[in-house]
């Protein structure tokens, strides 16, 4: 998990890529705009005029716009995909967060 964790915050980071609209989690749609997507801001014009009311906005859209997630780091986050671990606690009982061993910027949650 961590070697996944870190290859994609590299490719995200390193390598300016996009994440995978059916593939990743929540985390790392979290900063996304126009600096990923150049059509991003002629995206959101369109889908505000084609859905008005918002009939097919859903929870996961609502907290990329937000730029946050709606759930409050809880113990264990970082293994249940929910957040990119800051502290060991993300990182639930059995394993701590620290930096990638390739990709030292990221960060990823290693078993004790």
């Amino acid at each position: 998990s961590d070697v996944y964790d870190e290859i994609v915050q590299m490719s995200l980071a390193k390598y300016e890529g996009r994440p995978h609209w059916g593939k990743n989690s929540l985390p790392y749609f979290l900063n996304l705009g126009p600096e990923q997507y150049p059509e991003w801001n002629t995206f959101e014009t369109l889908r505000k005029r084609m859905d008005p009311g918002n009939v097919f906005k859903n929870p996961f859209w609502s907290q990329i716009q937000a730029k946050k997630s709606d759930t409050p780091n809880a113990p264990g986050c970082a293994v249940a995909k929910t957040c990119i671990c800051a502290t060991d606690s993300d990182c639930g009982p059995n394993a701590t967060c620290g930096n990638g061993g390739f990709f030292t910027e990221a960060k990823v949650c290693r078993k004790n």
